[in-house]
């Protein structure tokens, strides 16, 4: 199980974000419903609901953006329907699921807010703020991490400059038996790709890698790189290779 440290900055701040949102909203609804003295039995519909609204827009998000894939690699998705478990679904599945999670947002509000009049205005107020707290709370998250990464390259690249550039070559054979050698792409971006055969992630990762290659081999060489010695045996690799 990967430790928290480990989970991509994304994830931990997008969970915040929505924590953030819950506790700010359900402050909010205690103090107003005391100070517009609302019936307990209102105040605590009112929790309800908008904890119901919120959960349900965060489990529309996770669930859209996590299937976006079928939206751009169908055919990659549909070979390997695993993919989905492995795949992200990156800045166009984050649109996507934003405009269904907007879509249910007004719904379930034109939908439950009547059911809790004359608590529908504070109902929709409570949604408001708990979406500019998430909102605000994730953006200022966003923001420190640009800035701690820009802080980072410059002292990477200051650490580079007394360093040697070029990477130390190496020699690998290829499913052919042919001899690739790192030195033959010299002056162009290479890109390391380590898979094994009994790999889930790696096989749901081979078709997009095939694509990347395909869409920028002018600009970037991808290099796959098996881990044979973990294989059953470099038939086994050779037969999968010809096999995708």
């Amino acid at each position: 199980m990967p430790s928290i440290s480990a989970l991509p900055f994304s994830y931990i701040m997008t969970a915040a974000a929505f924590l953030v949102s819950l506790v700010s909203g359900l402050i909010y609804i205690h103090f107003q419903s005391r100070n517009q003295s609302l019936p307990k039995e209102e105040g605590q519909a009112l929790r309800k609901t908008a904890v119901d609204i919120m959960i349900n827009c965060a489990l529309t998000f996770i669930i859209v953006w996590k299937i976006s894939p079928l939206f751009f690699s169908f055919s990659n998705v549909v070979a390997n329907p695993s993919s989905l478990l492995f795949l992200p679904g990156g800045l166009p599945g984050s649109i996507i699921a934003a405009i269904a999670s907007v879509g249910l947002l007004i719904w379930q509000l034109r939908r439950r807010a009547p059911r809790l009049a004359p608590g529908a205005g504070l109902l929709y107020r409570t949604i408001g703020l708990m979406l500019a707290a998430g909102l605000i709370f994730a953006i200022s998250g966003f923001r420190l991490q640009k800035l701690s990464e820009s802080a980072s390259s410059i002292t990477e690249s200051q650490r580079n400059s007394t360093m040697e550039a070029a990477a130390p070559t190496f020699s690998l054979a290829n499913t052919k038996g042919e001899q690739v050698k790192l030195e033959d792409f010299r002056g162009k971006p290479v890109v390391l790709f380590f898979w094994t055969t009994w790999c889930p992630s790696c096989k749901a990762a081979l078709p997009e890698i095939h694509e990347l290659q395909l869409q920028y081999k002018e600009e970037v060489q991808v290099l796959g790189i098996n881990l044979t010695l973990s294989e059953s045996s470099s038939g086994a690799v050779r037969r999968f290779a010809e096999q995708e």
